[in-house]
């Protein structure tokens, strides 16, 4: 398994390689998150190579999977939509392909303290797992449709995914903003509610949140590889759809995740699975700002 450890300063080839065995190979990246389960199917269940796709896989770091992909280090990956959606429309090299699910993000604060609601967050301090990453984006949107501007009235804080329930447990921030499984665990932990949710708020529980993401010259030079694999991520999220506690065994079985196999379960079975191409489409549409 190779190691996205720095970004290359070119952009790399975007023709498909081809095996001895005549398998496409493709090189797929991916973050280690509970919702990434229908790559790990696709490649542990052989769904890549029923389509006749040879995948490598990379573990890149959530910051710099979008200049991975934009190069061509990596030719595919599932990523949230909120995170790609303005940049793609400002010209990205990168294609959306189909959607995979929704929900996912949350802002959470320590149960039964001073934060119940988004505008009790104004002047507040909120972890998250970088600047520019998907439960920032979304804790920026609601902080904003909620009329707390998120660069004046709230003081950002970095740590790692894993830190975050340290780090509001310490009282180093006041709220967090999280992806899976950290949602999951922190709520299981009885310590945390939810403030904002991606997956339940009745402003944004129709959005997409994942979708399947590919360098566009690689899609345009490799038509067919890109639907072969799209159509191979697309089964693993109808897989995980029905059987949420094998998925969540086998992802941190195999060492794609470190987490609790009954919590990861918890967390896919409440993740609505809605694999489609046209998911792809509707997700790549320009959105009211909000």
């Amino acid at each position: 398994m190779a190691s996205a450890a720095f970004l290359g300063s070119c952009k790399k080839d975007t023709t498909a390689e081809v095996t001895a065995d005549g398998l496409m190979k493709v090189k797929l990246g991916y973050m280690g998150l509970t919702c990434e389960a229908p790559l790990f199917m696709a490649m542990e269940l052989g769904f890549f190579k029923e389509q006749g796709i040879e995948v490598e896989k990379m573990k890149v770091e959530w910051t710099q999977f979008k200049d991975v992909i934009n190069l061509g280090g990596i030719h595919i990956g599932q990523q949230p939509v909120m995170m790609f959606l303005k940049p793609i429309q400002e010209g990205l090299n990168i294609k959306m392909t189909a959607g995979v699910h929704k929900g996912c993000l949350r802002v959470q604060a320590p149960k039964g303290g001073a934060i119940s609601k988004v505008e009790d967050l104004r002047g507040k301090r909120i972890g998250v797992p970088g600047m520019g990453t998907p439960p920032f984006i979304f804790a920026n949107r609601t902080l904003s449709r909620h009329k707390v501007d998120p660069r004046t009235e709230i003081e950002w804080r970095v740590f790692p995914s894993g830190e975050l329930g340290l780090a509001l447990e310490k009282g180093e921030v006041d709220a967090i903003a999280n992806s899976e499984p950290i949602g999951s665990l922190m709520m299981a932990s009885g310590k945390v509610q939810n403030v904002a949710d991606l997956g339940v708020d009745t402003e944004y529980a129709d959005e997409y949140c994942c979708s399947i993401m590919m360098n566009a010259a690689f899609a345009e030079k490799n038509s067919k590889a890109a639907a072969a694999a799209t159509r191979a991520i697309l089964k693993g999220a109808k897989w995980v759809s029905v059987n949420p506690h094998a998925a969540a065994r086998l992802s941190i079985e195999k060492g794609y995740l470190a987490s609790n196999p009954e919590l990861n379960a918890q967390a896919l079975g409440a993740l609505p699975f809605e694999p489609m191409v046209s998911g792809g489409r509707e997700a790549s549409k320009p959105r009211r700002r909000t």
